[in-house]
């Protein structure tokens, strides 16, 4: 018997597919110009190439294997969405204190919008983690 997967699953996979490609695509053409320093610069320099790279790999994985019913994509997706929650909110917490403190403020472009654009996007990501705790949509992945 084939298994049945809900529009909500479908529209999950989808977008975290789209989401995945045109980012992985960006971080693979900023690392082929990028920055390499020495030292400590260097090993900044490759976590973040890391991060840039398997933050996007990460939602396309997790995107092919929501939309193919697997056990795996959906705990993925999970995870992926907590960690992208925590980075978001992490940005938008840096936001709001540069934003609020009184330190020269004319070497850092930070606009308020982006803080507000850091915490929709982490609270998207919580609802899509709400969304694939619920019982019916876990039956899916059996």
């Amino acid at each position: 018997m084939e298994k049945k997967r809900s529009v909500g699953v479908t529209l999950l996979g989808i977008i975290f597919i789209l989401l995945g490609l045109p980012s992985l695509l960006i971080a693979l053409l900023a690392g082929i110009s990028g920055y390499y320093g020495k030292g400590l610069k260097l090993l900044i320099d490759i976590f973040m190439r890391i991060i840039f790279i398997g933050t996007p790999g990460a939602l396309i994985f997790s995107g092919i294997g929501l939309l193919s019913l697997k056990k795996w994509g959906r705990i993925c997706a999970i995870i992926t969405a907590i960690a992208i929650s925590l980075v978001l909110c992490g940005y938008g917490i840096a936001g709001f204190i540069v934003k609020s403190s009184s330190i020269d403020k004319s070497c850092i472009s930070w606009d308020i919008s982006f803080t507000r654009f850091c915490f929709f996007s982490a609270l998207f990501f919580l609802l899509v983690i709400f969304y694939l705790t619920r019982p019916k949509v876990k039956e899916q992945f059996k």
